[in-house]
């Protein structure tokens, strides 16, 4: 598999984008939910505060998985694999 196509598969991707689309989707429904919806839950608008929670958890996920490529952290590891190689008695 390509290196790209390792990025575009990254877990961490597709989780945030996931995640992001479901906190647009739950915050609208706070903003523009009826005042029926807010009394059931004692006047407090959950889906609101829902929604802005999994859209930070989202955006989170989307930084960390831009941030830190996959293609660096399988560079780093196998960095690590060569130097125990190179240290261990008798290789």
């Amino acid at each position: 598999m390509s290196r790209q196509a390792a990025n575009l598969l990254d877990i961490r991707r597709i989780i945030g984008g996931v995640l992001a689309v479901y906190g647009v989707l739950i915050l609208a429904a706070g903003i523009f939910g009826s005042d029926a919806d807010k009394h059931q839950a004692a006047g407090v608008n959950v889906n609101l505060y829902a929604g802005i929670a999994i859209l930070v958890g989202g955006i989170l996920f989307l930084v960390w998985a831009f941030a830190t490529p996959f293609t660096e952290v399988e560079e780093r590891e196998e960095g690590r694999g060569r130097a125990a190689c190179a240290a261990a008695p008798g290789t």
